[in-house]
């Protein structure tokens, strides 16, 4: 007979004994119970969809010793987890070896941290009416000094998110994008803006927005010369401590993106009262569009909202001349891509900006997109933010 033991949070244990059944006769009773936690509960007059994940290991086959057999469907818990919602998962000898990797993965990160082995690459972010880069996002590089290998952020940052770990790798990319950014002010009358992606994690500590104060002030680098992207993730859950920092942040004075825009669930009231400064349209959109009139349709109606909100919006991932043209036949000028300029590091960055976008033209492209924004702000209400321009 089953014996059900809750856990803490919204973790439970469930312990089946397969005393009288082959061990495949326990795992289809196991099967079975857990499809029956797939359910639609009636609260009032709401229907509440329940789904749970779940992770299963087997005593004595998986181990003798009941404790680790815990520990190891939690392993594979969180293997299933990381496939996607609803989904069981029963524990095998490849999920220990993958933990042991990222383990060590891990500590490996740790010490490139330490020893310096991580660097800020920058993609410039063009408008392409005006002719000028407002802004270039800053993306995190792992130099392994063992092999010489660039380690890609898709290799690593997962398994930093997994940890305290990526707290760790946001502070150091806020504050060298800070410093750069500093920098910046000193060389070009009109430098670019810092875009700096960060970890749902970060957004939910308390302290974050006096900690992004202080690194302004540090560097003596002005807010607005700073933006922070964030997916739609972190904003989904209406999380207390996400909109009091969001609302820090823009009594700040420093930039909101959001990141990979329509491959979430926005809310698109609570958006409208956020007023994000940048809607990112994901990269995945702009690869879809040549010949595709729904991804065309889907493409606009992001740029549509973007305008209904009063905030820019950025194509991400445009790598041709024609998906170029596509995205500026659909109203979108604020560039990102391979088209322009693949990551590069600052040094790179400032030599690729002078001879494509010296400062004398932007200065001058600058000034007539700041009145064309400011006259179109006056004739919507007259609402004008002075942190909506770069």
């Amino acid at each position: 007979m089953p014996w059900w033991c809750a856990g803490g949070g919204d973790e439970f244990v469930v312990v089946v004994s397969t005393e009288g059944f082959v061990e495949a006769g326990a795992v289809t009773l196991l099967r079975a119970s857990f499809a029956r936690l797939q359910t639609v509960v009636r609260f009032g007059d709401t229907d509440i969809d329940v789904r749970c994940s779940g992770g299963a290991a087997v005593w004595p086959s998986d181990s003798r010793d009941f404790h680790e057999v815990l520990q190891l469907a939690d392993l594979a818990l969180y293997k299933a987890k990381s496939r996607g919602k609803s989904r069981l998962q029963f524990y095998d000898t490849d999920i220990l070896n993958e933990r042991h990797k990222v383990l060590a993965l891990r500590e490996r990160l740790r010490a490139a941290l330490r020893d310096g082995e991580l660097s800020l690459y920058w993609q410039p972010q063009v408008d392409v009416e005006h002719g000028y880069v407002p802004s270039a996002e800053a993306l995190i590089r792992w130099t392994d000094r063992e092999t010489g290998r660039i380690v890609p952020p898709s290799e690593f940052i997962p398994a930093a998110e997994a940890s305290d770990l990526i707290i760790e790798i946001d502070n150091f990319v806020i504050e060298e994008a800070v410093r750069t950014a500093a920098k910046w002010a000193t060389v070009w009358q009109y430098p670019p803006i810092a875009a700096v992606n960060v970890s749902a994690m970060h957004f939910q500590r308390r302290e974050f927005v006096g900690q992004i104060r202080d690194i302004l002030r540090r560097h003596n680098l002005s807010p607005d010369q700073l933006e922070l992207e964030i997916t739609e993730g972190v904003i989904l859950g209406n999380n207390t401590e996400v909109t009091r920092n969001l609302k820090g942040l823009e009594a700040l004075g420093v930039h909101i993106a959001l990141d990979d825009f329509g491959t979430g669930y926005s809310n698109i009231a609570y958006l409208s009262q956020l007023k994000p400064d940048r809607l990112k349209i994901d990269q995945t959109f702009i690869a879809s569009l040549s010949g595709s009139c729904q991804m065309e349709s889907l493409v606009s109606a992001i740029i549509g909202i973007g305008k209904a909100i009063n905030c820019e919006v950025v194509a991400e991932g445009v790598e041709t001349v024609d998906q170029l043209e596509q995205v500026q036949n659909l109203g979108c000028t604020l560039v990102q891509g391979y088209h322009f300029a693949k990551p590069m590091p600052d040094e790179a960055f400032q030599t690729w900006r002078d001879d494509n976008y010296p400062d004398a033209v932007a200065s001058v492209k600058h000034l007539r997109r700041l009145g064309n924004r400011l006259a179109s702000a006056m004739g919507d209400a007259g609402r004008v933010r002075d942190r909506d321009v770069p």
